[in-house]
């Protein structure tokens, strides 16, 4: 093997490469040939499984990336020997069998990540005072259980990544003592009870606990101190009560949604205006009321926007939509007034509401749009429009069912909606790449690029 008369090598690095022999050969070739190795990096390499015990002899070993091959085994005991890690990196090595708790007690280790191994299963140990760890992804993982308290003694934590795993139980209080976390993700488990305070931490900037079972309300000192928040996404949970006007203090927040949840009252929350970065808001399926404030079409930054499934009655006017407005979802409500025209717009869904009058012409001069539903209203009249000349080339969904619309289907434009015509070079029709351009998962309309 090459590494036979390398005995002062340190550092090792093959990525992207194709090595033949078999794990058990090239492990204890490594461990025979190169006593000295701190860094062994063979990611996105063919390297095969499965690891064998021969390579804790390597002492002196810092490093291992062996993110992206096709390992397709467990990993050693005696990985909880390598007294001198610092990194840990096996994302998508089809790694089976139960991860040994002592690796994330290692001292110096700082990052581990494990993530995109499906059948790989653990729990997380008791963690000491005294550790280096920064950075710990077990995302799409079968990791389950409890989060021990001892999780806030991660001080030195700046990214937590338990995503789609099978974790369970009550988020632990002790989350609050991790002061130097930036990024937050437990989506897509089974936690329970209270959202946790994460108000020590001034370096925040993403937060995701969406796809669990938390319940109460968002504790008012979740977001007080001044952060870098720009991510907060709770949606799919039971929370329920008013959304507090401290999350509307983040001036860097780019996008919030609570949708799927239990949260009432209404939209009057005036210092919505100083997240003036705000980009994405979704507070689709919940329980509020009243009518949506005219200062919501004043968020220059706001390019999508979902309040379905709500109990709004109505728009403030006068509209004033910023040109980066992109969707407008707020289907399922109990709407009144004047349809909004927005010029860039590429998704109109004001389906099931209240709306009465006649189509809205003015609708026709958005060239941009691709997806518009007016279904279950009180429309009525004529939808030819003779005065518009404006087309529709992208569009691709229509749906105006179940309204009171007289008179012929207009061919002279229905012949320019060239975003509905099957592609000549292919009888079949087939779409080839799709594009969700909706916030809700469960409502997605799939536009082909």
């Amino acid at each position: 093997m090459l590494v036979q008369n390398f005995s002062k090598l340190q550092e090792l690095r093959l990525d992207d490469s194709n090595i033949s022999a078999p794990g058990n050969r090239w492990c204890q070739a490594l461990s025979s040939s190169l006593p000295n190795l701190r860094a062994l990096s063979l990611s996105n390499c063919h390297v095969p499984g499965p690891l064998d015990e021969s390579l804790a002899e390597l002492q002196s070993l810092s490093v291992v990336d062996l993110g992206g091959t096709n390992l397709s085994s467990p990993v050693p005991q005696s990985f909880g020997k390598l007294s001198n890690l610092t990194l840990l990196n096996l994302p998508g090595c089809g790694l089976q069998g139960t991860f040994p708790k002592k690796i994330f007690q290692v001292p110096t280790l700082q990052i581990i990540d494990i993530s995109s191994n499906e059948f790989l299963q653990g729990t997380l140990p008791e963690f000491k005072i005294y550790n280096s760890l920064q950075e710990l992804s077990l995302s799409s993982t079968k990791f389950a259980g409890r989060l021990p308290t001892s999780l806030g003694n991660l001080w030195k934590l700046s990214r937590l990544d338990l995503s789609k795993c099978q974790f369970n139980g009550i988020l632990p209080s002790s989350l609050s003592n991790l002061t130097q976390v930036v990024d937050v993700d437990l989506s897509s488990n089974n936690f329970t009870g209270p959202v946790p305070s994460f108000n020590l931490s001034m370096k925040l900037a993403t937060i995701d606990l969406s796809d669990n079972g938390l319940t109460g309300e968002i504790p008012v000192s979740l977001f007080t101190l001044p952060s870098l928040v720009h991510t907060i996404d709770l949606s799919n949970n039971n929370l329920e009560g008013l959304i507090p006007t401290s999350i509307f203090k983040l001036q860097n927040l780019t996008s919030l949604r609570l949708s799927s949840n239990k949260f009432s009252g209404t939209i009057h929350l005036q210092k919505f205006l100083v997240s003036s970065n705000l980009d994405t808001l979704d507070l689709s399926n919940n329980h509020i009321s009243g009518e949506i404030p005219k200062w919501v079409w004043e968020i220059e930054s706001l390019k999508n926007l979902n309040l379905s499934h709500n109990h709004l009655v109505g728009m403030q006017e006068p509209f004033f939509f910023p040109q980066t407005f992109k969707t407008l979802d707020l289907h399922f409500n109990q709407l009144q007034g004047n349809i909004p025209v927005l010029p860039k717009l590429l998704v109109l869904d004001l389906g099931h509401n209240e709306l009465i009058g006649e189509f809205p012409c003015l609708l026709k001069n958005i060239s941009t749009l691709h997806v518009l539903i007016l279904r279950s209203n009180k429309l009525n009249g004529s939808i030819e429009c003779p005065n518009a000349n404006g087309s529709w080339p992208m569009l691709q969904i229509l749906d105006l069912a179940q309204n009171h619309f007289s008179g012929e289907l207009p061919r002279r434009w229905m012949a320019k909606l060239r975003g509905m015509m099957a592609d000549g070079d292919d009888a079949r029709s087939e779409i080839l790449s799709l594009d969700d351009v909706t916030l809700n998962p469960n409502e997605r309309y799939l536009l082909t690029k």
